[in-house]
């Protein structure tokens, strides 16, 4: 292909992905049949997707003039809208007949086409209710050309199932299907664990499942947000009929938020929503020690014994992995971390156990004897000078090992520290008498030789009772 504005790797590879999903591309990536269906509508492939779903479902004339009316500006004019008679049109033509039906800002849109349609598309009419009735005919037309590219030789209007049109929905955009997190602040969690909020305008508020058909960036108090537009009331059940490949049964164990008594929890799982969630009292020691473990894994509860000598040893390990691969100490990675808080919840009967339990030698244990003499060798976490004081700590900070000296401990060193076998120069913090750092370095000789002689000049003055060479 010849781009004008060639696309990002990532963003073909977005497409081929969705044109696999869609079966519009082979496993080869040529083109189906269904793929050549899908390009001739004017739109998204996932649009055209849902159009051939709608034709399957006997719901195409409907679900084309709901994409047509929503293809440019809405046909309602909200300062003008008076809902009132829309919804009171609507009850006397159809009666009962959706009464029970799903909530939908589409019946909303078909709704005022419809009421358009009766009063001929008069402007002046339709403007009287807050209804664009230009807008109205155009979608209709738009809807016609949808139905003919699909192969129907009339475009005969019914009132749709909006069952029907959430199984199309979640077929053709199950990314954009939704759970109510909050109730208190109609905050959504989609599939993907994105947060999501309903259009004010919308007609379904607080439902407990939706479906949008759009997404649109919005400036949601002060922050940029997503919002759902075109929303589709769902419910447990059509979830499961339609997406049932895609939900899976699940089974965990976990400390009730409240009252910190341990639950066996069973729910089904879509993505990272969890519903249709059964509790029951924890079974054993099994479960006290998985529950706890588990909180323990997700950072909701900390040890006691969890301290600096743990975070030293951790950074010595991840000093020695990352910058010194060759030497095969394991990296204390996210598996190592939970199997150590396995090991610390273990045979423990009480939280109070669990929490006051000595974590550094359960660490330890899970290296061998021979790779934490190799750590201890490689990595010191004291050094001496051979100038008489103690030894010196040393941590380890990213690529740094690094250690802090009183300037006047440093007279008569002239060769860098080294760790790692005499790999890798230790840097060096100079502390001023008041242990204030006054310079870093990885060349002792080059402060001697440079910057000492100004540090000196500007210390000696202030501290005249510390030795000055």
């Amino acid at each position: 292909l010849c781009w004008l504005d060639k696309p990002s790797v990532e963003s073909l590879d977005r497409a081929f992905s969705t044109l696999h999903a869609l079966g519009a591309l082979s496993s080869n990536s040529l083109i189906t049949e269904k793929g050549r269906e899908i390009c001739k509508f004017p739109v998204n492939p996932k649009l055209g997707m849902a159009l051939l779903l709608a034709k399957d479902l006997g719901c195409l004339p409907a679900f084309s003039l709901a994409l047509a009316l929503i293809e440019d500006r809405s046909p309602i004019i909200h300062k003008e809208f008076n809902q009132q008679i829309v919804d009171s049109f609507l009850s006397k033509t159809f009666a009962e007949k959706h009464s029970n039906e799903l909530d939908s800002d589409l019946r909303l849109l078909l709704g005022v086409w419809l009421y358009a349609k009766e009063e001929g598309f008069s402007v002046d009419r339709c403007k009287y209710v807050g209804i664009h009735a230009l807008r109205c005919r155009e979608a209709e037309k738009l809807a016609f050309r949808f139905c003919k590219i699909a192969g129907l030789n009339s475009f005969h209007f019914e009132f749709p199932k909006m069952r029907d049109f959430a199984e199309v929905f979640l077929v053709a955009f199950p990314d954009h299907l939704a759970r109510l997190k909050s109730r208190g602040t109609g905050m959504y969690e989609s599939i993907n664990g994105i947060h999501l909020h309903v259009s004010k305008f919308s007609e379904v508020q607080k439902a407990e499942w939706v479906i949008a058909l759009r997404l649109v960036e919005k400036a949601l108090k002060g922050k940029i947000g997503l919002e759902m537009e075109h929303v589709t009331e769902l419910n447990d059940q059509i979830v499961k009929d339609v997406l049932r490949a895609r939900v899976l049964r699940g089974e965990e164990v976990a400390l009730h938020p409240d009252t910190r008594q341990v639950i066996r929890r069973e729910y089904d799982q879509i993505g990272t929503i969890k519903f249709n969630v059964k509790e029951r009292e924890g079974e054993g020691k099994e479960d006290f020690q998985n529950a706890y473990s588990t909180e323990l894994k997700a950072g909701s509860l900390s040890l006691k014994k969890w301290d600096n000598q743990v975070d030293h040893f951790v950074s010595k390990i991840s000093f020695l992995y990352t910058h010194y691969p060759e030497y095969n100490v394991p990296q204390f990675s996210t598996d190592l971390r939970h199997l150590l808080f396995e090991e610390i919840c273990k045979d423990a009967k009480s939280w109070k156990e669990i929490r006051n339990r000595e974590v550094l030698p359960v660490l330890q244990k899970l290296y061998s004897i021979e790779e934490l003499d190799l750590l201890e060798q490689a990595t010191p976490s004291t050094f001496s000078l051979n100038n008489g004081k103690r030894p010196y700590r040393i941590t380890y900070e990213g690529s740094h090992a690094v250690m802090r000296v009183k300037l006047q401990d440093l007279y008569d060193i002239s060769r860098q520290p080294r760790v790692v076998f005499e790999k890798h120069r230790v840097t060096l913090h100079i502390l001023a008498p008041n242990e204030r750092c006054v310079q870093v370095t990885n060349n002792i000789n080059e402060f001697w030789l440079g910057s000492y002689l100004e540090i000196k000049k500007e210390l000696a003055g202030r501290y005249p009772k510390h030795e000055w060479r």
